[in-house]
């Protein structure tokens, strides 16, 4: 499956007639099918055997929930449709429990509900139920605008091998297992599930779970009235993404006005100018026409009531291409959708780092200049990949190398100890299973030389998927983790988590 996705998508980043690249994302859905219903019959195989293990460490649940999200926001993108996550202002941010399994829940019940979701979008609400000095119950929502659930069918969702009706399976695809997974997690965890439904109305999945306040965390969380005393004039069409905003910007602190369009906006800007009233942010649906926007950005760059306000334009996780019109228009911001509450945050503040460099995205082209004009002079960075499929080595080789890196690949855990005594490399990717020496031996071995070489960050790469197997590959002395088949965006941020390498933009190298 490593081979058929990795080297798929690849393909489908090539030149191809518009029938070639019909015939490539078919083999890439269909892959993509097949591989999350093995991963399915795998988790519940697991379940059954009595194997789900559950991790009690500190985690940060606003990033586990917002990574959630992010992870769920191209298939919405696929479908047109609003994706994003809300946080109650009580919700705190650090955490005891297993973010993996809370992740798993919150991917099974969003992905469920982008998949019978046409038109508006998702929400995923986190809001506090009960808190004490120790503790805390949070109740998730994963809230749709779709085609909805009869009661009488709703008692068996979350049993295994269910569909809502018997056409959902050919029309929708799936195992039936994903919700029945869910619960297993959820109980395991204590708690309880369950879904609120009307056909035609939208359905909302619930979920309910006790966890531990983190007593280590040292990070100060966001303040909860990060964004009090600000004026935000909000235009979006979409009525479910303008609902997650509000939210979120409420939730913060912040005043806001909301419009579904540009002559609504238009009009409150007029009457705020006659109260004497003041803007102190504007964000504009990027889906809008181009005219529109700069029409409504020059009104309130020309009323004293928006004057000095930010301009900030909300995009979808697929047109940054449409950011150049807007850069002579005084745009100065742009927000990509899904929004991470620290980053709305850092927009509409204008927070700088302690070297006063802005830490949010702009419409300036300074950053990116200036990384071409780092990358020109610097050595290319030298990764190791050990891994004994030859297919398996050209996917990896492929997307290191969009990614920038130089690429030396050997087949087995020796050849990988002689060239880390050897080269100089800034990391090491290890298939676990390969002959001669296996990965995890190897590991060792790198581990106990007796040079700094020893502490370089080792990577598994396997398609292993029991925690076990995770748990063997940390205590072998391996850093990290990667599932095959390996995804280019998780790639990237593992090298960018263990190495000086900064993110790059895939697509752009």
């Amino acid at each position: 499956m490593n081979g058929i996705i990795g080297m798929t998508r690849l393909l489908l980043d090539t030149e191809l007639t518009e029938q070639q690249h019909g015939y490539a994302d078919a083999v890439a859905q269909s892959g993509e099918a097949l591989l999350a219903i093995i991963n399915d019959i795998l988790d519940y195989s697991k379940i059954e055997a009595g194997k789900l293990a559950l991790q009690e460490r500190p985690f940060n649940l606003i990033e586990t929930v917002e990574q959630a999200c992010e992870l769920l926001a191209a298939r919405a993108v696929e479908r047109d449709i609003a994706i994003g996550v809300t946080f109650a202002p009580e919700v705190p941010e650090f955490l005891c429990g297993d973010a993996g399994r809370l992740r798993q829940v919150i991917l099974n019940l969003g992905g469920n509900a982008i998949k019978f979701t046409d038109r508006g979008g998702v929400m995923i609400a986190v809001s506090v139920t009960f808190k004490s000095e120790a503790g805390v119950v949070l109740l998730f929502e994963v809230k749709d605008t779709g085609i909805g659930i009869a009661a009488e069918v709703q008692d068996k969702l979350f049993e295994e091998f269910s569909q809502v009706d018997s056409g959902s399976t050919r029309r929708y695809g799936g195992t039936g297992l994903g919700l029945a997974i869910s619960r297993r997690i959820v109980q395991r965890m204590k708690g309880q599930i369950g879904v609120e439904s009307a056909l035609d109305q939208g359905s909302t999945f619930w979920f309910m779970i006790d966890l531990a306040l983190d007593p280590t965390a040292t990070e100060p969380p966001l303040a909860a009235d990060a964004l009090a005393g600000r004026n935000i004039l909000l235009c979006e069409e979409n009525a479910t993404a303008r609902e997650i905003i509000r939210c979120s910007l409420t939730a913060l602190g912040a005043t806001v006005r909301d419009f579904a369009t540009a002559h609504e906006a238009h009009d409150a800007l007029a009457q705020a100018e006659g109260n004497g009233e003041t803007t102190d942010a504007a964000l504009i649906d990027g889906a809008l026409p181009q005219n529109t926007i700069t029409a409504l950005g020059a009104a309130l760059r020309n009323s004293p009531a928006g004057r000095d306000c930010r301009l900030v334009l909300l995009l979808a996780v697929d047109q940054h291409a449409r950011l150049e019109p807007y850069r002579e228009n005084r745009f100065d911001y742009y927000l990509v959708r899904p929004i991470r509450r620290r980053t709305l945050v850092q927009v509409l503040t204008g927070a700088r780092d302690d070297e006063g460099e802005w830490l949010d995205p702009r419409l300036s082209t300074d950053i990116a200049t200036k990384v071409e004009e780092d990358t020109t002079t610097a050595p290319p960075v030298r990764v190791l990949l050990a891994e004994d499929n030859r297919i398996n080595q050209l996917l990896a080789e492929a997307l290191l190398s969009r990614l920038g890196l130089d690429t030396e690949c050997v087949e087995n855990g020796r050849q990988a100890l002689e060239a880390v005594e050897k080269g100089n490399f800034a990391l090491v990717l290890m298939d676990v299973n390969m002959p001669v020496v296996d990965g995890l031996q190897a590991t060792r071995n790198i581990c106990a030389l007796k040079s700094a070489k020893s502490a370089i960050p080792i990577i598994a790469m396997t398609a292993s998927a029991m925690d076990e197997d995770r748990q063997r590959c940390a205590a072998a002395g391996m850093n990290d983790y990667i599932s095959k088949p390996v995804e280019e965006g998780e790639l990237q941020r593992l090298i960018s988590q263990w190495t000086d390498i900064p993110p790059i933009d895939a697509k752009a190298s």
